[in-house]
């Protein structure tokens, strides 16, 4: 078990979202975080969207939506 803080996330509001191979998708403060879950923190990735957000990222087929303050992004696969 760890406990960790992610970089230029002040406050919670986002709820995280979690895929079949165990990567945590959390988006929060116009950032975007990709972690693998497990007994040790490993952080995949960090994105920064430029736009803030406190919205939950949302989910449909292969595709995840984020809202934020000035757009709506989706992130998959052409």
């Amino acid at each position: 078990m760890y406990v960790t803080r992610l970089d230029g996330i002040s406050t919670t509001w986002a709820s995280p979202v979690v895929d079949g191979n165990g990567r945590i998708y959390y988006a929060n403060a116009g950032k975007s975080f990709v972690i693998q879950s497990g007994r040790q923190f490993k952080l995949l990735a960090t994105n920064d969207l430029g736009d803030g957000n406190h919205a939950s990222s949302a989910v449909a087929g292969d595709r995840m939506f984020l809202v934020g303050m000035k757009n709506v992004y989706w992130i998959g696969r052409k």
